[in-house]
């Protein structure tokens, strides 16, 4: 036989094997009285080679007693024949006498006990089976109604269960009560998690449990209040009696109803109550919404122009390339470079929903005649650049992809020259203006 779990008898044990089916394993301290009770003691009433049998620890039938008896032998020391004055028998050797009939011993006190072991009592309430094979001595109803009650226990056994032993119950209205306040701090959550762009005076925080019936969240009897703004705390005060509730909170800005729990699955939140109390919870942070953003780029006449190279929030994206996955709500920079138009910058700001920005773009005066007499070197620079054009240069400026104005000259001659070891490493947009126009080159600055 192998036990299930282990068995900690750091003093010892001992085995009490009584008639067939009768086995005891007895936990024993070795120094306290024979019948001192130590927890741990197993007692199998069972044909041992059935798999389906099991040992079972007295305790949970409430014995507090071994039933083994202990035996106990002084050490008088070795046996010494030389002391002995007196004289040592002697006899013949011991001889078998055969019985000429069988002994009748009897038969066991408790036949068939041997097939039957306990596994737990069933609780029943009101003729409903509310929980199966429980091992403790008391069992808790919660939540009960006003009114008469018949609560009823059986033992269950390997070969059946016994009689259900019932006993009534009334609950009065006059049960006591307490004074429960939920609160739920949703700040982390609304600067990085699920809950950015929550706007608090458009979207609401519910709580539904069991002590509202598990009422849909957006019912009247579910809105929360705010109680502070810093942190963002919302709030909620039942008058609730005793017991175990089970409780979680929503907002309509995740969703309508049902789907816009703090998260999806699991088990719900849960409260003992016994007491005056606040609870204080952080709504599930979760993960950031995320939207696309998309640029619609076109020139003066309303035809596309497909070879702009667009950066927003320091993401660069290919030439042509319009489109950015991925975006949290919050607000972005942007910058819209193509050859031969003005570039243009701008701010947007996501807040609940995918978003397309539209970008008409100028062209530059005079582009392809400047471009054929304008020279921008090194490309890339390290220290130094240099322009040079064929008509007078009345105007330089640089600036990052953020859009941000880096370096800006006021010039009067047909050649500059500029220093970019103040710059850092990346990719900048020159604005040369001369006489005849403006234009604009891309360069990159490296170390």
């Amino acid at each position: 036989y192998e036990f299930d779990e282990p068995i900690e008898m750091p003093e010892g044990f001992f085995i009490g094997l009584s008639y067939n089916g009768f086995l005891g394993l007895a936990v024993d301290d070795g120094v306290g009285d024979p019948w001192d009770f130590v927890p741990g003691t197993q007692f199998g009433i069972f044909d041992i080679t059935d798999a389906t049998s099991a040992f079972t620890d007295i305790s949970v039938w409430g014995f507090e007693v071994n039933y083994l008896l202990r035996a106990y032998g002084n050490n008088l020391g070795d046996l010494n024949r030389s002391a002995y004055s007196g004289s040592v028998a002697q006899g013949p050797a011991p001889e078998l006498i055969p019985l000429e009939t069988r002994v009748d011993a009897g038969k066991p006190h408790f036949p068939q006990a041997g097939q039957r072991a306990f596994l737990g009592f069933n609780v029943y309430l009101n003729d409903a089976l509310v929980a199966e094979e429980v091992m403790d001595t008391e069992y808790l109803f919660t939540n009960l109604p006003a009114g008469e009650h018949t609560a009823g226990v059986e033992s269950v056994y390997t070969t059946g269960s016994s009689d259900i032993v019932t006993i009534d119950f009334e609950i009065t209205d006059e049960a006591d009560t307490f004074e429960v306040t939920f609160e739920v701090d949703i700040t982390q959550a609304v600067l990085e998690g699920q809950l950015i762009g929550f706007d608090p005076d458009m979207d609401h925080i519910f709580i539904t449990g069991s002590m509202l019936g598990w009422s849909e969240p957006g019912s009247a009897e579910t809105v929360m209040t705010q109680i502070s703004s810093d942190p963002w705390i919302y709030a909620m005060t039942f008058d609730l009696a005793a017991g175990t509730y089970q409780y979680k909170y929503f907002s309509d800005f995740l969703g309508d109803g049902w789907d816009g729990g703090e998260y999806h699955g699991g088990d719900d939140r849960e409260v003992l109550v016994d007491a005056d109390m606040t609870v204080e919870d952080v709504f599930t942070v979760g993960d950031a919404p995320e939207f696309t953003v998309t640029f619609d780029v076109f020139d003066t006449e309303g035809a596309a122009v497909d070879n702009a190279v667009i950066t927003f929030g320091g993401v660069e994206n290919p030439a042509g390339d319009y489109v950015f996955e991925g975006v949290t709500p919050g607000t972005y920079d942007y910058e819209v470079v193509a050859d031969g138009y003005k570039p243009v910058s701008g701010q947007a700001t996501i807040v609940d929903a995918d978003l397309t920005i539209p970008v008409e773009l100028e062209p530059e005066v005079g582009t392809v005649d400047i471009e054929a007499t304008l020279s921008i070197f090194p490309n890339p620079a390290r220290e130094m650049l240099y322009i040079e054009s064929g008509s007078d240069i009345t105007g330089v400026r640089v600036v990052d992809i953020l859009g941000q104005v880096v370096y800006s000259s006021s010039v009067d001659s047909m050649s500059h020259e500029l220093s970019v070891t103040g710059f850092d490493p990346g990719v900048y947009f020159i604005q040369v203006t001369t006489t005849r126009g403006v234009v604009t080159h891309r360069v990159q600055v490296s170390r």
